[in-house]
């Protein structure tokens, strides 16, 4: 059977502490939850390197390390541990690891490949449970709507490739979107933590993303988590803007002041306050405000676009 080797204290740098006959830190034999499976894998000894998160209560943690073989310790991997404690978060886990198991299909493109599963118990902290993971980099730390349109974009990928299999992540969000550059110097984005994930998704979005277009309207969208992820993100443009007591379509605002106002007279039932209105010419300041307003969004999003956060 095969074990990771956890040691007993994970601060980082952790001492050095000798077990009888051995030099090294005192670690617990965590054996794979597979045990079938994994009956011919190796013995693996692993060292952390940084703490990532710890949830309040201490009974989550997620590292970033390298664990190796014992028949060849020379040869190591950069991999993510997240460790649970206790009966509720190991079953909470083990759901989770389930869920990694339906999304086989994109691991590696929308989420991280799973490397290894270890249950177990240690004489110090009880139950235990580890989820080992490849290092995809790091979560953005910034709001995604500041990163350039290549970060942006992957992320929503990266959700309509998770969907494609069945799966809604429930928890889109920068802490779980983890970014890194391929060999190629594409980047690459992927979703994690899928905690309180479903697993029963028919999506129905078949179409696709128009980028900068006018944000569709979300009855025609087909599904409610990619069109929040298109918005947080900041791949469209506001779908209406608020002029004179009604909603002009974004579009409108596109051309001059007198062009939009042309437009509202032309459709003046939709505008109950036209009529209350006193000159032509406040008309037409109402209108150039509402133009102003949709070019500061462009100018905004230009701005964004040069000045973009970096994930390197």
């Amino acid at each position: 059977m095969s074990y990771l080797h956890w040691p007993r204290d994970t601060t980082i740098p952790g001492p050095v502490q000798p077990s009888p006959g051995v030099m090294g830190p005192i670690c617990d034999p965590i054996p794979s939850f597979y045990s079938e499976i994994d009956a011919d894998k190796p013995e693996l000894d692993i060292t952390l390197t940084e703490l990532i998160v710890e949830r309040p209560d201490g009974n989550t943690q997620v590292f970033r390390g390298r664990w190796r073989a014992r028949s060849h310790p020379t040869i190591e991997k950069a991999v993510v541990f997240k460790v649970v404690y206790g009966e509720r978060r190991i079953r909470s886990l083990k759901q989770e690891e389930k869920v990694y198991h339906k999304l086989f299909k994109v691991q590696g493109s929308c989420v991280p490949r799973i490397q290894g599963f270890f249950v177990g118990e240690t004489p110090e902290e009880g139950d235990i449970a580890v989820l080992v993971m490849e290092d995809c980099g790091s979560a953005l730390s910034g709001l995604l709507k500041c990163y350039s349109l290549d970060v942006r974009k992957a992320a929503v990928l990266a959700l309509v490739g998770v969907h494609r299999v069945g799966v809604r992540h429930r928890d889109f969000a920068e802490r779980n979107l983890v970014a890194s550059r391929a060999s190629d110097g594409r980047i690459v984005v992927r979703l994690v933590d899928f905690e309180d994930a479903q697993t029963d998704h028919a999506c129905s979005f078949k179409g696709r993303i128009d980028i900068y277009a006018a944000a569709p309207h979300p009855s025609t969208f087909a599904c409610e988590e990619l069109y929040e992820a298109c918005q947080v993100a900041d791949l469209w443009m506001p779908r209406e803007l608020m002029l004179l007591g009604g909603h002009v379509p974004t579009e409108w605002a596109s051309g001059t002041a007198e062009e939009l106002l042309q437009k509202v007279k032309n459709a003046a039932s939709r505008f109950p306050a036209i009529k209350y209105q006193r000159s032509a010419e406040t008309l037409l300041k109402e209108c150039a405000g509402v133009v102003r307003l949709l070019q500061k969004w462009k100018n905004t999003r230009i701005y964004l676009d040069k000045a973009s956060l970096s994930i390197d």
